[in-house]
């Protein structure tokens, strides 16, 4: 992959530098690149049986899209 970016600041861009690793925001691999890595994160949370109760309801972890709630004392 050759990807490139650049910042944008007060309506000025700079020049274009290698962009070396991650995925870019909004790419078509940043869902499944999120999901390899949250999942091992998801299942340590569940299985320490840490977090909190709702309603009967056990709740250890929070997550949307590529957002996260940690629930702890």
């Amino acid at each position: 992959m050759n990807a490139k970016s650049y910042v944008l600041t007060h309506g000025r861009r700079s020049h274009e530098f290698p962009v070396l690793q991650g995925t870019r925001q909004g790419s078509k691999s940043s869902p499944l690149m999120y999901l390899v890595f949250i999942n091992g994160l998801i299942k340590q949370l569940e299985d320490s049986g840490l977090g909190m109760c709702i309603y009967n309801m056990s709740i250890c972890s929070q997550t949307i899209a590529d957002d996260m709630v940690l629930i702890s004392y």
